[in-house]
């Protein structure tokens, strides 16, 4: 649970027995404490505002600037982000009800560096004032620029482009509604298709809302 839900929230599943196709429904009973929500201040200044400005209008046709390098880097942080999640949704609405993986999952990267995880409270600053805010949604892993990212487990490709602030990425289909995204990547080596454990699918870059050579991580799932 992201620290923007409630604590009352619910979180439940649905079982679907084979033969007689009755659902059979699951809450989940989980605890969350308020000190297990990390915070992380990031200052953002001119510079790079104006970089990520620049790189998101080559990379996206969806983005159009502000009167100001601010209000460039909100709506990128805000309505680009916004409209980034919708598309994310379309992509993974329809997926397979096969199970593609009989393994653990791999890290992308080698030897990964974690700099951001799941759940963290991001708090853009500029010039000391807090302007934006927002829950992380997946795992930034740190790792030098051009180092091959690799496919955690079997599934199928079903995206590989560019996605607004995870800039070029690749959204692999795993099945029974479990996605994993690979964003900010500086090159796209995968079509779509299957693609097996281990396999290449590009190389970590800077590409979309980052500040550094990373790769992201966010795992989706779907309920059918």
């Amino acid at each position: 649970m992201g620290p923007d839900q409630a604590p009352e929230t619910r979180i439940l599943l649905w079982a679907k027995q084979k033969e007689s196709g009755t659902l059979r429904e699951i809450e989940l009973k989980v605890a969350r404490r308020a000190a297990d929500v990390r915070r992380r201040g990031i200052e953002v200044n001119e510079k790079f505002m104006s970089e990520v400005a620049a790189g998101i209008k080559k990379e996206c046709n969806e983005f159009s600037e502000g009167p100001t390098l601010l209000d460039s880097f909100l709506r990128i942080s805000r309505d680009l982000r916004t409209q980034c999640d919708q598309n994310l949704a379309k992509i993974t609405k329809v997926g397979s009800c096969e199970l593609f993986w009989n393994q653990h999952f791999l890290p992308p990267v080698k030897d990964p560096d974690r700099l951001r995880q799941f759940g963290d409270l991001r708090i853009d600053r500029y010039r000391g004032k807090a302007v934006d805010e927002g829950t992380h949604s997946g795992c930034d892993l740190r790792a030098p620029d051009g180092e091959e990212v690799k496919c955690a487990n079997d599934g199928e490709v079903v995206f590989a482009g560019c996605l607004g602030i995870y800039g070029n990425c690749v959204v692999v289909d795993h099945g029974l509604g479990l996605f994993s995204l690979y964003g900010h990547l500086g090159s796209i080596d995968v079509k779509s298709g299957k693609v097996t454990r281990g396999q290449r699918l590009g190389s970590v870059g800077r590409t979309g809302l980052t500040g550094a050579s990373i790769c992201t991580l966010p795992c989706f799932c779907r309920v059918f």
